[in-house]
């Protein structure tokens, strides 16, 4: 693997903000015959719990094969639906017909997530409080929650 980056649309490459679109970008080469390789990428927070991974093949797109000296670039866009906090970013070359890992890289990048409002955990699910008021007590147990406008 040459090398990974992540880049959002203004073309940041450390600092995002919840919901921003992301590119990542694998650039690959072969130094030996790879066989139907597949990109996986894969997002750890900073206690290395796996928040997100997916891959090229389990997105819809076949496997390449490379001969030596051959390179091939693999790019995933993203909305990064992410609580605050740093993000690793994982990447690795595989081959699933034969559980292969060819190669990986990790830490490939690091970046980190912003917010406007106080939130935690691995998603950002965009929180808003609609009502918090004192009720009757009648009211506040009628059996069936307000539906939502």
């Amino acid at each position: 693997m040459l090398g990974a980056s992540i880049v959002g649309a203004d073309g940041s490459t450390s600092k995002f903000a919840p919901g921003e679109r992301a590119r990542i970008s694998v650039t690959l080469e072969a130094i030996g015959r790879a066989e139907r390789t597949a990109v996986v990428i894969q997002l750890l927070n900073t206690d290395f719990y796996d928040v997100f991974n997916t891959s090229s093949e389990r997105l819809g797109s076949p496997p390449v094969s490379l001969s030596p000296g051959e390179q091939a670039v693999c790019e995933f866009d993203l909305d990064l639906h992410l609580g605050p906090g740093t993000y690793y970013l994982g990447v690795y070359l595989y081959r699933y017909d034969r559980e292969l890992e060819y190669d990986h890289l990790f830490p490939a990048s690091s970046f980190v997530m912003t917010s406007m409002r106080d939130t935690r955990g691995a998603a950002n699910l965009y929180p808003a409080v609609t009502r918090f008021e004192l009720v009757p007590v009648s009211a506040a147990f009628s059996g069936s929650p307000r539906s939502i406008p």
